[in-house]
């Protein structure tokens, strides 16, 4: 009998113990990470990004977010930050991050 089938033929109201697992793909990292542009002194250690960090998106996205926000915060109006431009080689588990301002 499948899971599914398993679990709707319990009554209504009636408790089911269910175990969840998972499986982990491969982590990747980040290789290198440069900052294309002129950048203010102050906001150049903001990204918050080194080389052999983990690649996680959130965590990349989120310093881009923080490297336009401290650029706007010292009169930058109209700063721009491209999303970054990962590369990976095919075979490797690394990415080099590159931000554009």
């Amino acid at each position: 009998m499948r899971t599914g089938d398993a679990l709707t033929a319990f009554a209504k109201g009636t408790d089911a113990r269910v175990a969840v697992s998972f499986t982990l793909g491969p982590l990747y990292h980040l290789r290198h990470v440069e900052v294309d542009g002129d950048l203010p002194e102050a906001v150049r250690g903001i990204l918050g990004l080194h080389d052999g960090d983990p690649a996680v998106a959130s965590a990349v996205l989120a310093g881009g977010g923080r490297m336009l926000t401290a650029l706007q915060e010292q009169g930058y109006a109209f700063a721009k930050v491209d999303p970054p431009s990962p590369t990976r080689p095919p075979t490797l588990r690394f990415s080099t991050c590159a931000f554009t301002s």
